[in-house]
């Protein structure tokens, strides 16, 4: 209930989930945006429990991929990319940039290290629910990510609207969600390939096999973000709410 009431506004008969409590998110005449908060698989959950007629929580969900098919149309974003950070005008509803709003983050606009969330977040809406529209859309920013793989051997860390990369080295965390995208394509072996090298070939096991770890082992993102994201490309990340409910 006071997810809905602090942080869901409601615009032009759409929903849209803040990063924060109303008034702290209002920026002008709208508010700030973090589109990997967007979480349709546990809006679909709360629907279950919730039987508050004034909180739609499927239409939410449904919102959410509204909105994240809008930003990757947005004008001048040839890639497709979610960004990190967006604006949502309150009262038409118009997405525009949140560069202005956040100084302390030179890459608020582009795609980077929020932005790869989004990938997680619809993908655990696929695994959990059957989302088409998650498939969709994990479909389609996975082609972008082959084309990369292709192109580069790998993938950056960060990118600009346009697609070109803003950063010579990719990043473990980034790359778990890029994964997530991949997985929804028919890619084969090539999935194997990318799997293996990113994060199979790249795990230290100490002597002891008592840690195991990627690149450095004191960058917790990289980390919590690359157990998040094997689990789910595994099939180790179970709704354990409806498993409770079926026993």
């Amino acid at each position: 209930a006071d997810i809905w009431k602090q942080t869901v506004v409601e615009i032009r008969g759409r929903y849209y989930l803040l990063p924060m409590e109303k008034n702290s998110a209002r920026r002008g005449n709208g508010y700030l945006l973090n589109p990997s908060y967007f979480s349709p698989a546990h809006y679909r959950l709360f629907a279950k429990i919730d039987d508050n007629p004034d909180r739609n929580w499927i239409k939410l969900a449904d919102d959410s991929y509204f909105i994240l098919e809008r930003l990757s149309n947005r004008a001048g974003n040839i890639s497709n990319l979610p960004p990190n950070w967006a604006t949502v005008d309150m009262f038409d509803g118009s997405l525009g940039f949140a560069g202005q709003h956040i100084s302390i983050d030179e890459n608020v606009d582009d795609f980077g290290f929020d932005a790869f969330r989004v990938f997680w977040r619809v993908a655990l809406d696929v695994e959990w629910y059957d989302s088409t529209a998650g498939r969709a859309y994990l479909q389609k920013q996975g082609s972008f990510f082959e084309r990369e793989w292709d192109r580069l051997g790998g993938f950056r860390a960060v990118y600009d609207q346009s697609g070109s990369p803003k950063t010579t080295f990719d990043s473990q965390s980034v790359n778990s969600g890029i994964l997530l995208t991949l997985q929804h394509l028919v890619l084969g072996e090539k999935l194997s390939e990318i799997y293996n090298e990113l994060f199979i070939d790249n795990l230290f096991i100490s002597d002891e096999s008592e840690y195991a770890y990627w690149g450095n082992p004191e960058i917790y993102y990289d980390h919590n973000w690359s157990w998040l994201g094997l689990a789910l490309f595994n099939g180790r990340f179970p709704n354990l709410w409806e498993t409770a409910i079926t026993r």
